[in-house]
């Protein structure tokens, strides 16, 4: 999943989660806090690795999913 306006994520799964195709792994919200995409997981998988900063650069991968 990747992120498409400089925006803050804040995720909802921790590293090492299983997490399903679908399944939400966060929010993504405008520079206000208007929540502007739902994160989900691409493909089911682990979770190896979220990004700590809440500001994410537009196309930068802020959660991964290793399958």
């Amino acid at each position: 999943m990747s992120v498409q306006p400089t925006a803050y994520v804040y995720p909802t799964v921790r590293v090492g989660s299983r997490v399903e195709a679908g399944q939400r792994l966060g929010v993504v919200c405008d520079l206000l806090g208007e929540v502007i995409q739902d994160a989900a997981a691409p493909a089911s998988g682990t979770v190896p690795y979220y990004v700590s900063s809440l500001a994410i650069i537009a196309d930068e991968p802020p959660v991964g999913v290793g399958t």
